[in-house]
């Protein structure tokens, strides 16, 4: 368990493919694997962005082998496009 201070960031910013715009999320975490806490993050960053903008589409991007923050997206409602 960590002793105070920030885990981590989640940071997002609008982007558009045309007239349709959409938010891109990011995460980076402390080293914390396992206990929930990018899922839960991504999750309610998720959720706030959708209660509180008129965008239908968020997007994320990953390295190709960074699997925990794929299954963390997944677990926080996205999927995968690829």
């Amino acid at each position: 368990m960590f002793s105070g201070g920030a885990l981590g960031i989640v940071a997002w910013r609008r982007t558009s493919a045309g007239r349709t715009p959409y938010w891109n999320v990011g995460a980076q975490l402390r080293p914390s694997r396992g206990r929930g806490i990018g899922t839960a993050a991504q999750r309610l960053l998720v959720d706030y962005l959708f209660a509180h903008s008129p965008v239908v589409r968020l997007e994320a991007d990953t390295e190709t082998g960074n699997v925990a923050e794929q299954r963390s997206l997944e677990k926080a409602g996205c999927r995968s496009s690829v």
